[in-house]
């Protein structure tokens, strides 16, 4: 009777740490995802704010991210990848104004992107 309780009892706790291993591993790929989103909004906000407004075109730009190893690859048309990010460049005259916006959604699922980061500003001459 002992050894039954002694059994049930490791087995509660094994399930528990497993449970926690396995729940660490989906909270890791999410952060993973998220902060990629992040870097990957603030590389093309620098890489559009470098120029003057004067030389901004305004208008809607849409490329997708996908990561492969350390890197990541950059397609023009939707890849079909499971890990793919959408990449929106948004530039819109307000006077002597540019605003710039861009938006990385990420988390691809059933044929949407539940999740977003959206970075955005003003450029000037």
């Amino acid at each position: 009777m002992e050894i039954l309780i002694s059994i049930a009892l490791v087995a509660f706790v094994l399930v528990a740490i497993l449970t926690g291993f396995t729940q660490q591993q989906v909270s890791s790929q999410k952060n993973f995802s998220k902060n990629l989103a992040v870097t990957l909004a603030e590389q093309r906000l620098e890489e559009t704010i470098k120029f003057p407004a004067a030389q901004l075109v305004p208008g809607t730009t849409v490329d997708y991210i996908v990561p492969t190893g350390g890197t990541y690859a950059v397609h023009d048309s939707e890849p079909n990848h499971p890990d793919r990010m959408r990449r929106t460049l948004t530039i819109a005259g307000a006077g002597d104004l540019m605003d710039v916006g861009v938006r990385v959604e990420y988390g691809y699922t059933r044929g949407e992107y539940p999740f977003f980061i959206t970075l955005s500003t003003r450029r000037g001459n």
